[in-house]
Order: C-alpha cells, then sequence, then structure tokens
C-alpha cells in the first residue's frame, strides 16, 4: 500500500480491480483499514464484467467490515453498475431468440457499442450452427448449449451482486450506517 495513513488507504480501481485479488483479500484491507479511498472507479460497461464483479466484492467486504468506501468515480452511485445490474434478468431463453437470418447477419461483425447483453449473449448461444436448448451435439449439456447455460447462470450472478453493491454504496452513504462504522471504530468490534 503506498498511500496509508491513520488506517485510511488509497488506491487506485486498478490497483484493487483490474488484477487477480479476491474476498479474501478485500477482508484483510477492510480490516486494516477503516476508510478506503479508491481513486478512477469507472462507468462499468459490459466488457469490464471481471473487473466489476471484483469491485462488488470489495464493495460487500468492505460493507460486512463498516468500514467506508470514499470514491472518485465516473458516476454516481446508482449508475455505476447499472450495464452491469441488467444481467440479473437474463434468461437463456430470452437469449436464444433470434431468427438465422439475423443471426448470420450479426455474427459477420462485431456487435456496436451499446448492444444490449441479449443481443452479446443471443451471438454467443446462436453459434455457428444455430445451437438452441435441446438440440447440442450430445445432448448432454456439455456442449454449447450447456455451457452457455453455465454463463448466463454467471451473468445472472453478477447482476445480482451489481444490485446488491449498489444497494450497499447507496446504504454507506446514510447516517445509520457511518453510525455503525464509527461504533464498529471505536469499539472495535469485529
Amino acid at each position: 500500500v503506498a498511500h496509508a495513513a491513520g488506517g485510511v488507504g488509497r488506491f487506485t480501481f486498478r490497483q484493487l480491480c483490474g488484477t487477480a485479488l479476491n474476498a479474501d483479500d478485500y477482508l484483510s484491507l477492510a480490516k486494516h483499514f477503516h476508510t478506503l479511498v479508491i481513486e478512477d472507479v469507472p462507468r462499468f460497461t459490459l466488457d469490464q464484467h471481471n473487473e466489476a464483479r471484483r469491485f462488488t466484492n470489495l464493495v460487500d467486504c468492505a460493507y460486512e467490515r463498516h468500514a467506508r468506501l470514499v470514491l472518485s468515480a465516473d458516476a454516481p452511485p446508482r449508475e455505476l453498475l447499472a450495464s452491469m445490474e441488467g444481467l440479473a434478468d437474463l434468461t437463456l431463453s430470452s437469449a436464444s431468440r433470434s431468427s438465422r437470418t439475423d443471426s448470420q447477419a450479426r455474427m459477420s461483425r462485431p456487435a456496436p457499442d451499446g448492444a444490449s447483453v441479449t443481443d452479446a449473449v443471443r451471438l454467443a448461444a446462436q453459434g455457428p450452427n444455430d445451437a438452441a436448448p435441446g438440440n447440442d451435439d450430445t445432448n448432454t449439456g456439455s456442449g454449447v448449449v450447456g455451457v452457455m447455460a453455465g454463463a448466463v447462470g454467471s451473468l445472472q450472478e453478477s447482476g445480482f451482486a451489481a444490485r446488491r453493491a449498489t444497494s450497499r454504496l447507496l446504504h454507506m452513504q446514510t447516517e445509520e450506517y457511518l453510525a455503525a462504522h464509527r461504533r464498529h471504530r471505536l469499539g472495535g468490534a469485529e
């Protein structure tokens, strides 16, 4: 930690979420520092899925340890994870609805900026053979569709985690949370 004093640690977003840190690392930081100052937090896009997952883990760990987060961010808390929150509503059936012609046209070019998550997942689900639930080569769930179902589940969990992190970020701004932070800090409670 390059910048630390009096129980406050200062980090860049890249230091904490742009590297392979996990919940244990974040819990350790929240135990050591009562306040974490994090610079350059982006407004997350779907391309930053891994970084967003790490950020949600960081928020969860800070929240559970009653630590304060001070963010220098590209957007207010309600907007930081908005694109990720939409993943919670994603389903394989909604993602795989597409005509063959539409799928073929989109497979030949990259998805444009602003394409919906459903469009991106639909492209992946269609694949070159227009795989759909129940018609993978082996019907074992281990082919394209089986992998896709697992990927959709993982994306959904990311969406739920993003919703929870947004809720916690908002709660961390309340007098109730700040009072709990002070009690925790002064009382030395674990």
